[in-house]
């Protein structure tokens, strides 16, 4: 199978034209491992691509791993997962005995919308009212319906589903423990696909249908796929790192890591313009930013520059204070203009 097949399943545009410029030789089990992690992809494209990559690639076992069980092929594996969850949605269908709720996201919410508040009788009714609220407002980005069991209290079953009403991912409450050890498959392995960032590259992801369009920019200072060498090329020294674990980590990564480890770390921005340092997850959905660099995210430049060596720690505390000191400026100004306006509703007048 050609790579530019699965190469459709990472969402990151750059990610995508580094592996091809890369011509990068995915293993059968790279590409099911994409494919499982394409959350911009509908459950019944990611069900053809599996039977495509029967179809078409050499048979694989699946090694047993920290958060992953022993399989001896991976297609009987892919097989059985496929059929699980079609059983599943087929459980979800069916309404005897059973009430639904739905709830929906839109985007910049970090809340849902009617968060399984009512409950219907019938799929149909859940699905009409769904329809009815989402159809008025522009910005969802995804829904969620609920199956409730009237026979056993907790029992349910999710659909999320994208704006055009397509499947996107199923959950299931309880599962069979074997059912369930199929279906988390592959959030337990880790492969160290590579990509084209470095050191002070601002990034952001482009998420699908999470609780934004997009996520926060940050500038990178290193991914869990950069081995011993990598860290080298970009410029880490001991006195950054203890470069003798560096390629242990990486080997523990490749017996041991899981979908989790799928991470990034560096600096972020707070609105006011502070700097902290954490991680984020899932390398496939970054790209480079090209936004703007509009008030605190005047910080990311700086920060930027100073990782790949252009500025001293001088300059970085200078435009740090001056560029907090410009926000809270800008902050007050318009304070100031919301109490004048207050003050001139009841004619009290401000020299300007």
């Amino acid at each position: 199978m050609e790579n530019n097949f699965v190469l459709d399943f990472i969402k990151s545009k750059d990610i995508k034209e580094h592996l091809l410029k890369l011509k990068y030789n995915f293993s059968t089990l790279e590409k099911a491992f994409v494919i499982f992690h394409a959350d911009h992809k509908t459950l019944s494209e990611k069900h053809d691509a599996y039977k495509l990559l029967i179809e078409t690639e050499k048979d694989t076992e699946i090694l047993k791993r920290n958060n992953t069980n022993y399989y001896p092929s991976l297609f009987e594996l892919l097989n059985k997962y496929m059929e699980i969850e079609d059983s599943i949605i087929k459980e979800f269908y069916d309404e005897e005995n059973a009430v639904y709720r739905f709830k929906y996201m839109c985007c910049d919410d970090k809340e849902f919308c009617e968060d399984f508040s009512t409950i219907y009788p019938t799929l149909d009714d859940c699905m009409l009212q769904c329809e009815t609220e989402i159809a008025d407002d522009d910005v969802v980005r995804f829904y969620v319906v609920r199956k409730d069991s009237l026979n056993q209290t907790g029992d349910f079953v999710e659909l999320t589903f994208n704006p055009s009403g397509k499947i996107l991912s199923i959950y299931k409450y309880p599962m069979d423990i074997k059912e369930s050890d199929i279906l988390s498959t592959f959030e337990g392995m880790w492969f160290p696909i590579p990509i084209p960032f470095k050191r002070g590259d601002i990034i952001i992801p482009n998420f699908i249908y999470r609780y934004k369009k997009h996520g926060e920019p940050m500038v990178l200072l290193n991914s869990t796929t950069w081995n011993l060498q990598e860290y080298l090329e970009n410029g880490y020294t001991n006195r950054d790192y203890n470069l003798e674990k560096i390629n242990k980590r990486f080997d523990n990564l490749l017996k041991f890591g899981d979908d989790s480890d799928m991470t990034f770390t560096g600096y972020f921005v707070t609105d006011e313009g502070d700097i902290y340092h954490e991680c984020d997850w899932n390398f496939f959905n970054y790209e480079y930013y090209n936004g703007d660099y509009d008030g605190h995210l005047k910080m990311l430049k700086v920060m930027s520059a100073f990782e790949k060596g252009e500025v001293d720690l001088t300059f970085v505390l200078d435009a740090y204070q001056r560029i907090k000191d410009s926000i809270k400026l800008n902050n007050d100004k318009k304070c100031f203009n919301y109490i004048k306006e207050w003050y001139e509703s009841f004619g009290i007048k401000f020299d300007d």
